[in-house]
């Protein structure tokens, strides 16, 4: 398990330095910082996220795409014959 070791307005995790920075009209802004990168983000009142990149290389940011809630299956057809199995079912 990797310790969170406090700092003066934050704390560092592992590889990761996360900082308060400052408050502004119910806006919150916080720094992550590691030795690639360096990221801000500022959370709106209505608790939306703005991030932007304050430091470090452009290739050192990868942005995912959003976790579905649900998988979807495809649909599997089983009325088709699988190629080479033709007449082995009987």
């Amino acid at each position: 398990m990797v310790r969170a070791i406090p700092t003066q307005y934050g704390f560092k995790w592992g590889a990761c330095e996360i900082t308060r920075l400052y408050s502004h009209g119910g806006h919150v802004t916080m720094e992550l910082e590691t030795n690639a990168e360096k990221l801000r983000v500022r959370v709106t009142p209505s608790g939306q996220f703005r991030i932007e990149q304050s430091g470090g290389r452009k290739s050192s940011m990868k942005v995912m795409g959003m976790i579905p809630d649900t998988i979807t299956i495809p649909e599997v057809r089983n009325d088709r014959p699988i190629p080479g199995k033709e007449g082995a079912d009987g």
